[in-house]
């Protein structure tokens, strides 16, 4: 079963790195007609998935040395030399992993169909065309769909029997309990932010794309997810 843990937790490791990358350089500021301020910069997306990805890659490593009977390699990094419980599995874990591969199988769907239109902030480019096709024919903001998915994903695998951040001395001390916070706080206002954020866009939107866009959000009523929201 550790086998497959491993495999699942890589694939978190691939899944955030995908969510988390933009497939854009930098825009040329003569490109752009209107924007809004940056919520998240390229910094703070590479800040926000070193985390989840190190802590992931720690636990394959742990679970490597178990194996191969090395652990004394990475003793002090658990409470209890037995390191039999990062090997478990429960129902809460195979669900955050499908959320996240989830997340980012809609996130690379969104970077295909918008192509040089996708930005991490809400920007207008001389010559943007309404995207309608892919995920945007089912909801009007499959990108902060997918990124609500994630962020619920990633907070179910870390709460989840066997996870290292619940297992491990992380967050025995000061230090760790501080990091942890202080990145959960970080990453929850970027959510906050982003669901804030999709009145304005809507606006932004109908204002460049006027009867285009509203023939669109009456086709495609639901703004999150389809039937809800």
């Amino acid at each position: 079963m550790s086998f497959l843990k491993m495999a699942l937790l890589l694939l978190s490791c691939i899944s955030t790195w995908i969510t988390m990358t933009s497939p854009n350089p930098q825009i040329h500021e003569d490109r752009i007609v209107s924007s809004e301020p940056k919520i998240m910069t390229v910094q703070g997306a590479r800040f926000n998935k070193f985390v989840p990805i190190t802590t992931w890659l720690a636990e394959v490593f742990l679970l490597a040395a178990e194996y191969l009977g090395k652990y004394h390699i990475w003793d002090g990094y658990m409470p209890d030399p037995d390191i039999s419980v990062l090997k478990d599995t429960p129902p809460t874990f195979y669900l955050g992993v499908l959320c996240i591969t989830l997340s980012a199988y809609i996130r690379y769907t969104c970077y295909r169909s918008l192509g040089e239109y996708f930005t991490f902030e809400v920007t207008v480019f001389d010559d943007h065309k309404l995207i309608t096709n892919g995920p945007y024919s089912v909801v009007r903001h499959p990108g902060y769909a997918s990124f609500s998915l994630y962020y619920f994903g990633l907070l179910v695998v870390w709460a989840s029997r066997g996870s290292w951040i619940r297992e491990s001395r992380l967050l025995d001390g000061i230090g760790g309990q501080s990091f942890l916070i202080i990145w959960w706080l970080l990453f929850t206002r970027v959510m906050i932010l982003l669901l804030l954020r999709i009145p304005r866009e809507d606006e932004l939107m109908k204002k460049r794309f006027k009867e285009d866009w509203v023939k669109w959000s009456r086709k495609v009523p639901w703004k999150l997810v389809p039937g809800v929201y």
